[in-house]
C-alpha cells in the first residue's frame, strides 16, 4: 500500500509567494532609497574634506591668508576660471573639466522642497569652465558671488548628472569662506524649507542621510 507525503496545494504556493511579492513591494524601494542615501552621503563627505583640504593646501602654496577672487593666483575679472582650475586640477587627479555638452556634469532640472526649479540655463549656480567632473563621480562647480572680495559658492553633485537630481540628495551648496573653511550659508536644521540648509544638516547628523 502506498504512503503520500503531504504537499502544498497550488493555491497556498500562490497565496504564500502573494504574501512574499507585497512584503518585497513594501521594503525593497525603501532599502533602495537607503542604500542611495548611503552612497550619496559617503560621496558628499569625500568631496568636503578633499575640498577642504585642497583649499588649505592651495592657500599655503600661495602664501595667502584670505582667500577671495583677487588673492588668487592668476585671477582677473575676466578669468576666474583660471584660478578655480588651478585649484581643482593640482589637488584632484585626473579631474575633467566640464565643457558643454560633454561631458554633462549637472543635470537639465533639480527638485527643491520637492517642486522642480532649477533647470539647466540658471548659470549663476553653475557653469562649464569652472565645473570638474572628479573621479568618484562627483561634479563640482566653484563660482564667485561677485566682486574681487567676494566669497565663492560650491555647487556639487555627487550623482553627476543622474537622478534624483534633488537638493540634500545628491546636490549640495556650500561656500568658500575668505578664511578657507567651508560653510553654510544657514543655521536653518530644516532642509526641506531651506536648501541652504541642507549641508549643515547633514554634518550635523554626523554624515547620515536619514532625513
Amino acid at each position: 500500500m502506498h504512503k503520500y507525503k503531504a504537499g502544498f496545494t497550488l493555491a497556498e504556493v500562490l497565496i504564500t509567494l502573494g504574501i512574499i511579492g507585497v512584503v518585497a513591494a513594501m521594503t525593497i524601494p525603501t532599502l533602495l532609497t537607503n542604500v542611495s542615501n548611503n552612497i550619496f552621503a559617503v560621496r558628499i563627505k569625500q568631496v568636503y574634506y578633499q575640498l577642504s583640504s585642497a583649499i588649505i593646501t592651495y592657500m599655503s602654496d600661495n602664501d595667502i591668508v584670505q582667500i577671495s577672487p583677487k588673492n588668487m593666483k592668476d585671477y582677473s575679472p575676466d578669468s576666474e576660471e583660471i584660478a578655480v582650475n588651478n585649484l581643482i586640477r593640482k589637488n584632484f587627479k585626473n579631474a575633467i573639466m566640464c565643457e558643454y555638452p560633454s561631458p554633462k556634469c549637472f543635470g537639465e532640472t533639480y527638485v527643491i522642497n520637492n517642486q522642480t526649479e532649477w533647470s539647466d540655463s540658471y548659470r549663476g549656480f553653475w557653469r562649464e569652465n569652472s565645473s570638474f567632473l572628479l573621479n568618484n563621480g562627483s561634479s563640482v562647480s566653484i563660482v564667485s558671488m561677485g566682486g574681487e572680495d567676494s566669497r565663492f559658492r560650491v555647487v556639487i553633485d555627487v550623482n553627476n548628472n543622474g537622478f534624483p537630481n534633488k537638493i540634500g540628495r545628491d546636490l549640495w551648496i556650500m561656500y568658500i569662506a575668505n578664511n578657507g573653511a567651508l560653510t553654510t550659508n544657514s543655521s536653518n536644521k530644516t532642509c526641506d524649507k531651506d536648501y541652504e540648509a541642507c549641508l549643515q544638516r547633514l554634518i550635523d547628523n554626523n554624515w547620515k542621510l536619514d532625513f
